[in-house]
């Protein structure tokens, strides 16, 4: 085996993903106009007409109203497409998996020289690269957006970045383990899907009595203060969460391969 098979497999992890990537970074870029257009239209088109934060020149009187459209609007324009953009390798992931366990694919596997902890370290890196693509353009876009909102980039813009950013790679690490597991991508994102949205739901039923207040309220403000507390408690969470998900792609990964050996 060559002294660059390294190189050459992580290569392959992002051509056999590629439609996948691309098709992200198109969805990514459609949002991302989408948001720009909605900004450029809060300041000198029909959102502006509609309302602005004085409600001098507003077509719509109710603050209450005004402040609900406008942080729809706010909400849409930064983090659609952040979530977007923390998506991008989550197909592409899964497609891979699915590639890889291809009878001509397993029978190379079996019977290549390249050890367990070198086909491990590929499937890391290449989701480690992926993530960091990922993140980068986030901050990228919610940065032209505070920019042309005249708003500096806060610490809560960078927690939720972050949180889209651990949705995406918890998935993302799950969904390969259940396709490779399973054999199957369809199973395998229905099994990742559950295992992610179960605690979810669990927690959100258990949260559900003081988040209610909150809706109840519809207190723009409150809800931005909120937003702002929880986010500085649970930022460490978050880093923590991801820290533990490349972890146990890692082991999950060099299990699997190993399991070729027997």
């Amino acid at each position: 085996m060559k002294k660059g098979s390294f190189s050459g497999l992580l290569y392959r992890e992002f051509y056999l993903g590629k439609h996948s990537y691309i098709t992200g970074l198109l969805f990514f870029a459609g949002t991302a106009i989408l948001g720009w257009l909605s900004l450029l239209s809060m300041k000198y088109g029909n959102f502006g007409l509609l309302f602005d934060e004085e409600l001098s020149g507003s077509i719509i009187k109710n603050k209450d109203l005004a402040e609900a459209i406008r942080f729809m609007i706010l909400v849409f324009m930064k983090y659609c497409s952040a979530f977007m953009a923390c998506a991008i390798g989550l197909g592409a992931v899964s497609d891979v998996a699915c590639k890889d366990v291809m009878n001509k694919w397993n029978r190379f596997e079996h019977c290549t020289p390249v050890t367990p902890l070198k086909f491990t370290a590929v499937k890391t890196i290449s989701m480690f690269i992926s993530t960091a693509i990922s993140f980068i353009l986030v901050i990228v876009y919610i940065f032209t957006i505070d920019m042309g909102l005249g708003e500096k980039f806060s610490y809560t813009d960078i927690s939720l970045s972050l949180l889209f950013l651990a949705f995406g790679t918890v998935m993302g690490v799950l969904s390969q383990i259940f396709v490779m597991l399973l054999k199957d991508r369809d199973k395998g994102m229905l099994c990742a899907t559950f295992a992610i949205m179960a605690p979810i739901c669990i927690f959100s039923y258990i949260n559900g009595k003081n988040e209610s207040d909150i809706v109840k309220d519809l207190d723009i403000k409150r809800i931005l203060a909120e937003l702002n507390e929880k986010a500085q408690v649970y930022f460490p969470v978050l880093l923590i969460t991801i820290a533990v998900s490349f972890a146990v792609l890692f082991v999950s990964m060099y299990l699997l391969y190993k399991r070729r050996e027997k």
